[in-house]
């Protein structure tokens, strides 16, 4: 839009928000990827080893970026995916098309990156979206596509914004 090159050495690693600006459509990104980086480094912190209190955005499992609701209750709180059982280490959730894709731990955490060998739960946002009926067992297709589009991707498990 400005015309400015890019520099010598970068890389054009995002989406143009061009099209919006002059109020065209802009197609849906192929999916969206988010990470969290578990109990275990919460219990690392300097924050907590101080003892301070972070607050109600402190526990990525009571946050609307985590991949659960804003509160513990609901679908999380019956899978018992909240309180004692939460995940330990890195993980994360993508969004591909109508699918929600959660895994609550890498199951690599040296590499940190996602795996074939991830467990993987599977949500039907439209049909289901309070994320109550895990699809993985039935949609195994799905779920491969997903985690080789991961893979292919080149996302890593660690949170570099937490």
């Amino acid at each position: 839009m400005a015309g400015a090159p890019l520099p010598r050495n970068g890389t054009f690693d995002g989406r143009s928000i061009v099209p919006a600006l002059r109020g065209e459509p802009m197609a849906p990104p192929p999916y969206l990827f988010w990470t969290w980086r578990g109990e275990a480094a919460d219990e690392a912190s300097p924050a907590k080893l101080a003892g301070a209190r972070l607050g109600p955005f402190s526990d990525p499992a009571r946050t609307l970026l985590g991949p659960f609701s804003a509160v513990e209750s609901g679908a999380a709180a019956r899978r018992g995916l909240v309180g004692e059982s939460r995940r330990r280490g890195p993980g994360y959730a993508a969004r591909v098309g109508e699918w929600k894709a959660v895994v609550h731990e890498c199951s690599d955490q040296a590499v940190l990156r996602p795996s074939l060998d991830d467990v993987m739960e599977l949500y039907n946002l439209p049909a289901d979206p309070w994320e109550e009926t895990n699809l993985a067992a039935v949609e195994r297709s799905v779920v491969v596509d997903i985690k080789r589009l991961l893979i292919r991707e080149g996302v890593s498990c660690e949170c570099f914004q937490c």
